[in-house]
Formats: C-alpha cells, sequence, structure tokens
C-alpha cells in the first residue's frame, strides 16, 4: 500500500484456516485490505461454511468485492445474479451495485481506491449478532472436514 498497491485478499471465506484467524482478517479489512467474497459461497455453491463466513463478513461490512471466481463456462459458470440478490437483500441495492459494478470498474480504470465507495464497515454501527443464531442454530460455523 505505501508503494501505491491496493491489495485485494480472494475469498477469504473459503480459507479452511479462517476460525483461527478471523480477527486478522477484520484488522487487514480496517486497514485497507479490500475483502473479495466469491459469489458461490454466497449462494452455498461451496458448503454451509463458506456461506457462513460470506454471510458473517457481508454483515460485519468487511466485503469490498463480490466476485464470479469462474475458471471456465463448464465447471465455474461466471453467474453473479443470484449472489447480488443476496447481497443486496442483506445490504441493499447500493451496496450490492458497489460490489459487483463500482468498485470493480474503479479498479479497471485504475481509479484511486479512497475515490471509490468506502465498504460498509466504515458506514454502519457495529453489528448484531444475528449472524450467531442464523443458519446453524449455534454461535459457531460448521466444523471443517477434511477432503476424502
Amino acid at each position: 500500500m505505501a508503494a501505491g498497491y491496493q491489495p485485494v485478499l480472494t475469498h477469504p471465506e473459503r480459507l479452511t484456516w479462517i476460525e483461527s484467524h478471523y480477527e486478522v482478517m477484520k484488522n487487514l479489512a480496517k486497514r485497507g485490505v479490500w475483502m473479495q467474497i466469491t459469489c458461490g459461497s454466497v449462494t452455498g455453491r461451496f458448503g454451509r461454511r463458506p456461506k457462513y463466513w460470506a454471510e458473517r463478513m457481508l454483515d460485519e461490512g468487511l466485503v469490498f468485492i463480490l466476485a464470479t471466481d469462474a475458471h471456465n463456462l463448464r465447471n465455474r459458470v461466471p453467474i453473479m445474479s443470484e449472489a447480488r440478490e443476496a447481497v443486496a437483500e442483506r445490504l441493499g441495492e447500493e451496496e450490492a451495485e458497489h460490489m459487483v459494478l463500482t468498485r470493480p470498474l474503479g479498479m479497471t480504470r485504475n481509479e484511486a481506491p479512497e475515490t471509490l465507495p468506502q465498504p460498509l464497515m466504515f458506514s454502519m454501527p457495529p453489528p448484531k449478532k444475528e449472524w450467531l443464531r442464523g443458519l446453524f442454530g449455534r454461535s459457531s460455523p460448521p466444523a471443517v472436514r477434511p477432503y476424502s
């Protein structure tokens, strides 16, 4: 950042060690690192655990960009509409638009980061702990299971 680059942390909600490093993620976001979550995490395509973390990060205002993480047209199709609508329901149309259009477009145009709309964490009151009771009926995310 001191050299003029804008760091973007891609799909932190899918990292297997997010539980033990979530405070680090929050601190990075507070210091200006842009968090980019994946549409498939918001919609549940990658399972309950990434969905839990994506929703928590959204609710806490940490997310700067929503991206497809599309790798090809067969396995990871670049469909953003469902996730964009889910974000709009949680955070409003304006913030959803910033995540999928305003901020990414600003990045491609090489606009100065400070000229783009700031994420909600800088403009909203402290989050309610509703995510604690959310999908899982408990105050922690689903357990990490090794791939088999």
